[in-house]
């Protein structure tokens, strides 16, 4: 019997074109009256701002077209033009973005704002993709308070539906915008909060009091990207929050050295369903040309940093991932669906469960060995591995994913009711 997509319920069409492409999308609003309100529903959930003349006169007649403009949930205000190539000087944010802007809660069901600040580019080879975050404090100063402004706005009260966050880009901790009423008031009222942004010392040390604990008690989803890795340099220590209604927590390029790290992970074991570790390695092992403090963290000073090659004070840590799959499934009751990898996109978030095929095989490894240099950031250090395995200060198979990995993993997911994609039952081969 032949199926047409008109004969399907309307929820199954509506899960059908969230899988479509805008092309398909478009196609698919012009083939007959009863398809287009799912295709229109999906093409128009979610909206870009862009500062070009052509995005804002699209963005503005979107929100003047009754029959559109109900359907955004989702709208991305960038900062930056999407564009590949090398970056120009940065333009200043035209009055025409501006006043688009700032009219983005008028759109009726609103529930989500993006607000981007960084774009990628490629480089000359062409063969890696680089995150570029806009270089002037300013702008970001700028937009930031126009997005407070906007949501906190009296005369326009349906910008206090807006509770869930997303910045894309490098986060300041202002003293002037992170102490006004403003940006505690719009913290207090989300559930939704994503950050992606760049590890300095300052973002990662403040993060959790200026951006986490505000959000404590009302908060269901969060998912914290950095990059490079954060975690262990610069330390992010959350050990004295909790989130009690957290639903989802995700982390990208977050490195695991420590078992209090699990430990805080566990402590949401009565509402947490959704876990994602994209790109999240153990730390095995940490040559540091500093000192460490009592828990084996580099201590970093005020001031140039002071670099001396005949400091080597090598940290390391044994705790392997077969023993954390196994401790999610005896303790996360829960958990409905694991994330675990690293996503096909570099610095994209995984949003759903992604199958293991789409990830095993790129570059980033579960386990990972760091060097923390003059730059104070983390670098693959392969190369010393060879000399303290000669020495018997490593093990050469510590830094490899093995069977009981899998075996733990797999556990983990049956014991959940997530299915295991097939065709994976390799997939420590690649690690």
């Amino acid at each position: 019997m032949n199926v047409s997509l008109e004969s399907l319920p309307s929820e199954l069409l509506g899960e059908v074109s969230d899988e479509l492409s805008p092309e398909d999308l478009k196609s698919m609003r012009l083939s007959s009256k009863s398809l287009c309100s799912a295709a229109t529903r999906s093409l128009f959930h979610h909206l870009k701002l862009f500062p070009t003349k052509l995005s804002q006169e699209t963005f503005l007649q979107v929100l003047s077209s009754l029959s559109l403009s109900r359907y955004v949930r989702h709208v991305h205000l960038c900062t930056e033009e999407s564009s590949k190539g090398i970056i120009e000087e940065e333009p200043g944010l035209s009055k025409e973005f501006i006043e688009a802007f700032m009219k983005t809660t008028e759109f009726p069901n609103l529930t989500t704002i993006t607000l981007v600040f960084q774009k990628f580019r490629w480089n000359r080879s062409g063969r890696n993709r680089n995150r570029v975050y806009a270089k002037s404090l300013k702008i970001r100063t700028e937009a930031l308070n126009m997005l407070l402004d906007m949501l906190n706005d009296p005369s326009k009260p349906q910008g206090r539906n807006i509770c869930n966050l997303s910045i894309k880009g490098r986060v300041d901790n202002d003293p002037m915008i992170i102490s006004s009423p403003k940006f505690v008031t719009l913290l207090n009222r989300l559930r939704k909060l994503r950050l992606f942004t760049t590890n300095t010392q300052d973002i990662t040390t403040n993060l959790p009091s200026v951006w986490l604990e505000p959000t404590a008690a009302k908060l269901t989803h969060l998912s914290i990207y950095m990059g490079p890795y954060f975690g262990y340099t610069y330390k992010l220590d959350l050990r004295e929050i909790r989130f009690p209604n957290l639903r989802s927590l995700g982390f990208g390029q977050y490195v695991f050295s420590h078992d209090w790290q699990f430990d805080w992970i566990i402590r949401h074991s009565k509402t947490l369903q959704q876990l994602t570790l994209d790109d999240c390695p153990i730390l095995f092992l940490a040559r540091n040309c500093r000192s460490l403090d009592s828990e084996g963290y580099p201590q970093f000073m005020t001031g140039p940093p002071i670099f001396d090659d005949r400091l080597d004070n090598t940290y390391t840590y044994s705790r392997r991932w077969s023993e954390v799959f196994e401790r999610f499934r005896m303790e996360l009751g829960a958990l409905r669906s694991i994330c675990f990898g690293c996503s096909t996109l570099y610095g994209e978030p995984i949003d759903d469960v992604v199958s293991i095929l789409e990830y095993k095989k790129t570059y980033p490894k579960p386990y990972q060995a760091f060097k923390i240099g003059f730059n104070q950031r983390l670098q693959v250090d392969w190369i010393a591995l060879n000399f303290l395995w000669e020495k018997g200060r490593c093990a050469e198979s510590q830094h490899k994913w093995d069977e009981k990995d899998t075996v733990a993993l797999f556990a983990l997911m049956r014991s959940i009711g997530q299915p295991i994609p097939a065709g994976t039952d390799l997939i420590g081969i690649y690690y």
